[in-house]
This record gives C-alpha cells, structure tokens and sequence, in this order.
C-alpha cells in the first residue's frame, strides 16, 4: 500500500473512529426492553383521586379530603408571579444627563493621539461613544478624556477603579 493510500485512511479513521465509537457504545449500553411491561402502555398519575374513601386510613382520608378542596379552590400555579413585578408607571425625568452612564476604565496614549476604553469599548478621539457623545481628547497623563454631547456642552471624565 502506498504511503498517500495509508495516510488518506488514517485521516478517514481518524474522522470516524470518534462517530463509530460512540453508536456502538449507545448500542450496547442501552437498556433491554423489560419482559413484564411488554406491549403495556405507560402508566401515568391519575387524574382524580378515588371516589370511595373506606379503604383508606383515617388520616389518608383526611388528606383526601384536604386536597380535593385545594383543587376546588383553583390554585394558581407558584411561577405565575407576573403581576408580583409589576411596577406603578415611573415619572420620566424631563432632562437626562446624557454623560451618566460613562465609565473610563484605562487610557492609553501620547501627544499625538491615544486610545481609552470607555463603557468596555475602545474608542480613539473623533469617535462616537453611544449615546451620541463625541469623544473630542484623551489625556493620558493625567487618565481622563474629553467628551462632547449634542447640545455642544463637554464634560472631562477621570477614569475609574474598579471596585
């Protein structure tokens, strides 16, 4: 067998083996179908409990009891819990500072120009920080930049620590 021959097949096995190894393992591992359920349906919980209570014990019979007049009672299910969040309408604020929100987390850079990561995204001078903020300067001396708003107004942000 040539050597191109040989190595195609060890590639082919190589890329079935793993497939080939784990069908034959669900095959063998998996669970005989038991003799005595055969050809039986599945059992499933009853849907009511039983009508006639003089077998039961007398507190079976009161738990009976008890349960029959929780179904009466329709009780809501526990993850139904959509109305426990629900919250007044909030009063908008008329003004929202539109630098709120900003973290300056590093700064990197020199005369020329640098690099800052703001609210995890790097951003260099003249880019756009969402929401609609220009970053105007970065000084990497002193880790702060400038960043400029719609409305023309500019606020000097320092950078933060983590805490």
């Amino acid at each position: 067998m040539k050597t191109t021959h040989r190595t195609r097949w060890t590639h082919i096995a190589a890329l079935c083996g793993p497939f080939a190894a784990v069908a034959l393992t669900r095959f063998v591992l998996q669970p005989a179908p038991s003799a005595a359920h055969a050809g039986q349906p599945p059992v499933s919980a009853p849907h009511e409990l039983p009508k006639s209570l003089s077998a039961l014990k007398a507190t079976q019979a009161q738990a009976t009891e008890e349960i029959r007049t929780l179904q009466r009672a329709s009780a809501r299910s526990p993850m139904d819990h959509a109305s426990a969040y629900a919250t007044p309408d909030a009063p908008t604020p008329s003004h929202t500072d539109p630098f709120d929100g900003l973290s300056l987390r590093s700064v990197v850079g020199n005369a020329q120009g640098g690099l800052a990561t703001i609210n995890g995204r790097v951003y260099r001078p003249g880019d756009t920080i969402p929401p609609g903020l220009v970053l105007v300067s970065i000084d990497a001396r002193s880790a702060t930049v400038e960043v400029r708003a719609a409305d023309g107004s500019t606020r000097t942000i320092a950078r933060t620590r983590k805490k």
